[in-house]
């Protein structure tokens, strides 16, 4: 009975060094923090050159729109 409970407890110690599940969640974890790292630094609310270039997209249709609805 003992020598059973050793066996499997050996075996289970052994399944669970050999599994790399652990690893993926914890490569996708790092993979996820970099995207979301990316993606904060390019859609500043404030600044930066995406935020900057939507901005004058906009401002100058407005214009447009504005001058045509004027005439």
């Amino acid at each position: 009975m003992f020598t059973y409970m050793l066996k499997k407890l050996v075996k289970c110690a052994f399944d669970f060094l050999k599994c790399r599940k652990g690893v993926t969640a914890i490569e996708y974890a790092v993979i996820a923090v970099a995207l979301i790292t990316i993606i904060a630094v390019v859609f500043n609310p404030s600044s930066g050159p995406l935020y900057d270039a939507v901005v004058q997209a906009k401002d100058s249709m407005v214009a447009v729109l504005a001058d045509s609805s004027g005439s």
